[in-house]
Order: structure tokens, then C-alpha cells, then sequence
């Protein structure tokens, strides 16, 4: 795909008008609080804007906006899951001596459950904590890494040849990425078919729990330097020996399916040539 033409934006204008931009949309479609970054993830959303929940397929409920210092959530209170995660991978950030302490933490203040998830919620429900933003994103700051845990950056994932199999590889793969391109924008998310199931639904010994489990999980990498991009969807199920390569999918598949228009800062000719073809995360 061929780089912009035009003389680029400066970065400080650009941010300001996505986020005017994005406050507008975001009032205008009632529950949805509207997503201004703070200073500490603004840098995020510079090229792409900050993604615009919209059309009939938008995941209804109210959502609350969530800035890390290494990443941004949307969080559901409906679902209580992310709608979208959004993180910058790059090839300093993904090197270091941070570990992971696998200590999962509910959130505070408005994201506190019954909001978001309960640590509760999970233990003995089949399902694994599915990092949104994976932990080893962030191993060049043990606090950006310890951020990674929080509940409001999980959603339900299927253990055994999914979490641990195919969608780790292809976090991996990502990180592999990054070690070339030096910064990738990335954002991940559930997507959910038909009436939304929650755990209780699907495990009777938790009846009363009400957090809800995708059918599928979405990740678009997005590099700024060629504007060009790479989106998979792959199914929430036990997918041993597949590669995520086999799931490759368009990013205006994605916004079909969710409702989440990604890229709000580009003009529609440049969003319909990035979305509307398939990329090759190998081949660029």
C-alpha cells in the first residue's frame, strides 16, 4: 500500500482535533462516555485517533474510559469486559527486566466492580484471565507490566491450544514484528455472535456470574511508518496446532462485527485502502 501523499499534521494539532472529534461522536450516542486521553496515553491514539463506537452492531451498555501508562481500555459494564484495548508495541518497550508477577488486581473508582470483573469471577469457571495487552508488552517497566493485570484488561479466553496456543503466538509474533518495524499501534478485542453468554451461562456451578464471553477475539497491528496493517479474528475455542496466519481477516470485517470505527483520524480514502484489503504480517 503506498504512504500518504500530503504533508503530515503536526502531532499536537492532530491529537487535539481527534480528541474534540471523538468527545463529539462519543455524545452523541448516549451511554457512551466520551474518550479523551489523558496526557500518559495520548501518544496512542496520534496517528489513528481514538476509536468511535458506532452503527447497530456497537456493543450497547454504558462504557468507561480507561488510560494506563502503557495502555487504553474501553470498558463495557454490560459485558465487563474491554470493548477495544489499545497499546503501542515497540521494539525498546518489549525488552527489559520487568517480571511477571501473575498478581491480578481489580480496578478502583468507576471501573471497580460490579462494573468490571470480580478476581472471584473466574476461579473454577473453566476460562483463562485473557489478557487484552499481554504482560510481556511492557517488560521495560515493571509498573507498566503490573498494570497489565488489571481485571478491566481481561476478558473469558479458552485455555489449552488458545490462550496458551494460537493467541500466544500471535502476541509473540507481534512482539517479533516489532523488533524490525521499532513501533507498532495495536488493538485488541472480543467479538461477540448472537445472544451474549456469560460465564454462569456456560458453567452452572457459577450461576450467578454475569461477566460475558466472546465468541472470538480481534487483533489489528497498525504500523504508522507505511500505514499499513494486518487485522485477525480468531474463535474463542481449543484451536491446537493452527497459526494465527489462517485467521487473517480485513479490519472493515472487524468494524462489521463490532461496531468500532478504528481509525476516526484518517481521511475515508485512506481508511477504506487500509481496511477494506487483507495485510501480510510477513510480507510487508
Amino acid at each position: 500500500m503506498a504512504a500518504h501523499g500530503k504533508t503530515a499534521m503536526p502531532k499536537q494539532t492532530l491529537i487535539a482535533l481527534v480528541c474534540a472529534t471523538s468527545a463529539a461522536l462519543s455524545a452523541s450516542i448516549g451511554a457512551q462516555a466520551a474518550f479523551v486521553p489523558e496526557p500518559k496515553c495520548e501518544h496512542i491514539f496520534a496517528e489513528t485517533g481514538v476509536p468511535v463506537m458506532e452503527g447497530d452492531t456497537a456493543q450497547e451498555g454504558e462504557h468507561i474510559p480507561l488510560c494506563r501508562r502503557g495502555y487504553a481500555a474501553y470498558l463495557n459494564t454490560t459485558t465487563k469486559n474491554p470493548d477495544w484495548v489499545a497499546e503501542e508495541v515497540t521494539a525498546r518497550g518489549i525488552k527489559g527486566r520487568a517480571k511477571r508477577k501473575d498478581n491480578f488486581m481489580e480496578d478502583e473508582g468507576d471501573a471497580a466492580p460490579p462494573a468490571s470483573a470480580r478476581l472471584g469471577d473466574y476461579k473454577k469457571s473453566g476460562f483463562d484471565r485473557g489478557h487484552q495487552a499481554p504482560a510481556a508488552d511492557f517488560k521495560r517497566s515493571q509498573t507498566l507490566m503490573d498494570e497489565s493485570f488489571f481485571m478491566t484488561n481481561m476478558a473469558p479466553q479458552i485455555g489449552p491450544c488458545f490462550n496458551r496456543g494460537v493467541w500466544a503466538q500471535l502476541e509473540g509474533d507481534v512482539r517479533d514484528l516489532a523488533r524490525t518495524r521499532k513501533r507498532m499501534i495495536v488493538f485488541t478485542g472480543p467479538v461477540y455472535e448472537g445472544d451474549i453468554k456469560t460465564i454462569g451461562d456456560l458453567n452452572k456451578k457459577k450461576p450467578d456470574d454475569s461477566v460475558a464471553v466472546p465468541d472470538a477475539f480481534y487483533k489489528i497491528v497498525y504500523h504508522p511508518a507505511t500505514h499499513r496493517s494486518v487485522a485477525f479474528l480468531i474463535p474463542n475455542e481449543k484451536l491446537c496446532s493452527r497459526d494465527p496466519w489462517d485467521f487473517i481477516t480485513t479490519i472493515h470485517h472487524i468494524e462489521e462485527l463490532t461496531g468500532v470505527d478504528f481509525f476516526p483520524a484518517l481521511s475515508r480514502r485512506d481508511r477504506n485502502l487500509l481496511e477494506k484489503n487483507k495485510g501480510n504480517l510477513w510480507g510487508w
